[in-house]
């Protein structure tokens, strides 16, 4: 089994745990629980149209642990219109998971304040998986006529992220403006692809960064890379102890 359905099942594993009777026992007998949802991701601005959930239970007053997961909701990987294809070799779709252990900075400092506010620090693993279709134009090394060559893709990545953010509750509920940076380990696979630049095959817009984009399986497009992510999250306390007397939870 790879390394990333491991994952994947650590992950489905916790989420029912999450949703467990004993969990929610623990829950308000130890801190909160907390349901969210990815803005940025749900509008599709971050260019992966994606509905993500998020539920993130305190461990200690400054410490929490967070579990992700998304599915795709509309047609598809959208990166750049105009190389999308209109002939269709995979079903588009994608999902993504992951598991983020949160550090509260001002709650470890400053324990009269009630958990989980402000500035953390966090690790985070994750997993992504999208399937789409694309087009490119290219000629044979003999040939001065472009061709359009239709293709799918099949775009895997599984990595970690130093995620740090600012995370702020009014009454039961809460926003959190994230970013991470980390590496990833890209994979692609392309079916029914035609271009070939090993046989001398040039594409009308050769930069390895717009291939890149388009989902060409190339040398320079898979393997270890940096990964970046930004976010914003909507969320709603399910259960959060109330203050205590002496000002913590």
């Amino acid at each position: 089994m790879k390394p990333g359905k491991y994952f994947l099942v650590l992950f489905f594993l916790l989420i029912p745990l999450c949703l467990s009777a004993q969990f929610m026992k623990d829950s308000i007998k130890h801190g909160y629980l907390l349901v969210k949802t990815n803005i940025v991701s749900l509008t599709g601005v971050d260019s992966r149209q994606a509905l993500e959930i998020s539920l993130e239970k305190s461990i200690f007053h400054y410490f929490s642990v967070q579990v992700t997961g998304g599915y795709q909701l509309y047609g598809g990987y959208q990166v750049n219109s105009s190389s999308s294809s209109d002939t269709v070799f995979l079903k588009p779709s994608g999902y993504k998971a992951s598991a983020e252990l949160r550090w509260y900075f001002q709650d470890f400092f400053f324990p009269r304040f009630t958990r989980p506010d402000g500035v953390y620090g966090g690790l985070q693993f994750f997993y992504r998986h999208y399937e789409y279709n694309r087009s490119l134009d290219f000629h044979h090394a003999m040939d001065t006529v472009y061709y359009t060559d239709h293709f799918g893709v099949r775009n895997t990545c599984a990595g970690i992220n130093l995620t740090g953010g600012f995370q702020k509750k009014f009454g039961r509920f809460a926003f959190d403006a994230f970013g991470g940076v980390g590496v990833m380990q890209r994979t692609i696979s392309n079916t029914n692809l035609e271009y070939n630049p090993d046989n001398g095959d040039s594409a009308r817009r050769t930069a390895d960064f717009h291939l890149n984009q388009l989902g060409v399986k190339l040398p320079s497009n898979g393997g270890r890379q940096v990964n970046f992510s930004v976010g914003f999250r909507l969320g709603y306390f399910i259960y959060r102890k109330k203050k205590s007397a002496k000002g913590s939870i």
